[in-house]
């Protein structure tokens, strides 16, 4: 395992902060389709409204994002340390959109999985003896369950504001944003 080479509190973590763009169609008054783009991330999706009421809205989006980035760093005892990962990761939420004037509350539970695979190189330097190290890798996510929670508030006629949460075992993500209405 080439992570027992790493002080024990440095095994790498994916850390995925940036910055995010959406394109959003809506193919009818219940379904939308969406194209994303993230830095070295990109990804399409759906929404779909289940059940429609005046207050209470019943609701399914389905989220595919793929990757492939690079990374290189260097320290503790390693003279250098490169990788690529390529990988997609999936997601599918349910759940009611409660709907007043301009605020709209949501949440729900999510299933989310993601798969894909890594290559690494690097040389590590333990006392005189170099080592090479080459690798392979799997990213790999079995079906996991996680819930969502987000509030989405009316600015002005075209624009909202967005906030949302989604957290699984070891998943925690944040965002927040405008959607611009045209």
């Amino acid at each position: 395992d080439w992570t027992s080479y790493l002080p024990v509190d440095s095994e790498p973590e994916f850390c995925l902060d940036g910055f995010f763009g959406k394109v959003s169609y809506g193919l009818t008054d219940r379904c939308m389709v969406s194209a994303g783009l993230c830095q070295d991330m990109w990804g399409f999706g759906t929404k779909i409204t289940l059940k429609e009421s005046k207050v209470l809205d019943w609701g399914m989006a389905v989220w595919v994002d793929f990757s492939s980035f690079e990374g290189k760093w260097s320290g503790f005892g390693w003279e250098y340390f490169k990788s690529q990962v390529d990988f997609y990761a999936a997601r599918i939420a349910i759940g009611p959109v409660y709907k007043n004037d301009g605020l709209r509350l949501y949440g729900g539970p999510f299933i989310f999985w993601a798969d894909g695979d890594g290559d690494l190189i690097g040389k590590y330097v333990s006392g005189e003896m170099p080592l090479d190290v080459r690798g392979r890798f799997d990213v790999k996510r079995e079906f996991e369950l996680g819930g969502y929670i987000g509030m989405s508030v009316g600015l002005l006629d075209n624009l909202d504001v967005r906030v949302e949460y989604q957290l699984a075992s070891d998943l925690s993500i944040f965002g927040a944003g405008l959607s611009f209405k045209f």
